[in-house]
């Protein structure tokens, strides 16, 4: 009586010296399990001169950050113009008050200086 692995004529692939003999049929066991693909470099050759990548980085990063403080990633386009113009009145707004405060402001922010430092 002949074991499963002859009746079936079938050998284990990772069975060392013995891959290469007959089977019973006598035929050559030949592996058809399909190879891995080939592995691509690790580091793949860069399309552009470093200085540019580093541009191009520098501006992925800023992207990165406006969108991500401001919001305007989960915006529609109408609404980031919106909310920009907003930002924008905000921001020239201060800018105006604090170019163009009064006397009396800056009188308060010398008695606060005092308070707070004594001199």
């Amino acid at each position: 009586m002949s074991t499963a692995s002859d009746a079936s004529g079938l050998r284990n692939r990772f069975a060392g010296e013995d891959a290469n003999d007959k089977g019973i049929e006598g035929e050559t066991v030949v592996d058809t399990t399909p190879k891995p693909p080939p592995k691509p470099p690790i580091h793949p050759k860069p399309s552009y001169p470093v200085f540019v990548t580093v541009i191009i980085d520098s501006f992925w990063n800023l992207y990165a950050e406006l969108f991500g403080i401001t919001g305007f990633a989960v915006m529609e386009p109408w609404e980031i113009i919106i909310v920009s113009t907003l930002y924008i009145l905000v921001l020239i707004g201060t800018v105006l008050a604090i170019k163009n405060s009064p006397t009396y402001v800056r009188l308060a922010l010398r008695r606060l200086h005092y308070y707070i430092y004594g001199e």
